[in-house]
């Protein structure tokens, strides 16, 4: 059975994810930078401070998106009733 994950837990995971996002996105400009023939290290600061504020909106949007989902299958589980079959009449012939 699971638990409910307490405040801190939650907190906790929220910002591991934003962290691994924010890794994932500074790596990914460090290898354009250098495809397009620049020094990455020179430019790093600003490579990781653009990385981190990429994150943070990306992390708001998948949130934004996650929420509405959840709403259209709480709908659609509502609105989902069993459907009740037609009886037809049988002719005796």
């Amino acid at each position: 059975m699971k638990g409910k994950k307490s405040r801190v837990e939650k907190k906790v995971a929220k910002s591991a994810a934003k962290k691994q996002l924010e890794k994932s996105l500074s790596e990914k400009f460090f290898e354009v930078v250098k495809h397009l023939g620049h020094d990455a290290e020179k430019i790093g600061d600003d490579i990781a401070k653009a990385s981190k504020v990429v994150a943070k909106k990306l992390s708001t949007k998948f949130l934004e998106v996650k929420e509405a989902v959840n709403q259209k299958l709480e709908e659609a589980a509502k609105a989902n009733k069993p459907l009740k079959r037609k009886q037809r009449k049988r002719l005796n012939l």
